[in-house]
């Protein structure tokens, strides 16, 4: 007779695409994004790539909470991700979903994005300034 072998359950892990590493998008993201975006791929099971839930809590053992917001802005323009739900003041908990736009981001489209985000981070930091 012969034995049964015991299947061995494999330990979680995060894939990220091959095609993705080399896209134009990924290429364009900082590093606190990829990290915010590994987390975020993280909570999800099987399929289900949408309504996932990363807070700002989970990750400030991280990045710091400006860098965490940053990075989300950053993969939403390059479209990795869509915010689904907002938490924070609304006492509730922030929803991603995983999308693929970034498939059809151009370098065109990457250098708009990062100019936009560019202005987005100038304007920030003249409202800390004013603050002060």
């Amino acid at each position: 007779m012969q034995q049964k072998r015991k299947k061995e359950k494999s330990r979680p892990f995060v894939a990220i695409l091959k095609e993705m590493l080399k896209s134009p998008a990924w290429l364009a993201l900082g590093n606190a994004a990829r990290v915010a975006y590994i987390h975020i791929k993280s909570k999800a099971f099987s399929r289900n790539l949408e309504d996932l839930p990363l807070s700002y809590g989970e990750m400030e053992s991280i990045m710091e909470r400006r860098t965490f917001s940053w990075a989300l802005k950053e993969l939403e323009e390059f479209g990795f991700i869509q915010k689904v739900q907002r938490g924070g003041l609304y006492r509730r908990r922030n929803l991603f979903s995983l999308i693929d736009d970034w498939r059809k981001k151009t370098t065109t489209d990457i250098d708009l994005g990062k100019a936009r985000l560019k202005k987005a981070k100038e304007e920030i930091k003249k409202r800390l300034q004013w603050h002060k």
